[in-house]
């Protein structure tokens, strides 16, 4: 004999369990977007998605993209200057290096969730992972 049941689901936490898959479904397609591009062709590829000629699942979500051989940032959204830099840099309110988690999980391939604190506020991240790359979304 089989039992049904049914699960509803409060208003916030389906908009919470919306909110992660999206993160995840926005950090996977950027991550397949990226995954075969040749290297020399990795600024042009940072551009578009910077440009919006990318079209991302989760645009409101800001995104953060690693090299993973390297360390450093590929693309960090709304600070160019960011590019080039160690991800281990990125660095929260509470001296959490959640850069350097990123890295860490993408060496042993392992994507995962990433915590954090920003401006007083505690911000989640997913960040996808094949090498050589890992690409973050941040929930806000």
């Amino acid at each position: 004999m089989f039992a049904c049941a049914s699960v509803i689901l409060a208003p916030g936490a389906a908009h919470a369990q919306d909110a992660k898959a999206r993160a995840i479904m926005n950090s996977t397609h950027l991550l397949s977007f990226v995954d075969g591009v040749i290297p020399e062709g990795i600024p042009a590829v940072m551009k578009a998605i910077e440009s919006g000629q990318v079209q991302r699942l989760a645009p409101e979500y800001p995104v953060w993209i690693i090299d993973a051989d390297k360390g450093t940032l590929l693309y960090y959204q709304g600070q160019p200057a960011f590019v080039g830099q160690a991800a281990s840099r990125l660095v929260d309110d509470n001296g959490f290096r959640f850069g350097q988690r990123a890295f860490d999980n993408a060496r042993n391939s392992r994507s995962s969730w990433v915590s954090l604190s920003l401006g007083g506020q505690s911000y989640s991240a997913y960040c996808a992972t094949k090498a050589p790359f890992v690409v973050c979304s941040l929930i806000q």
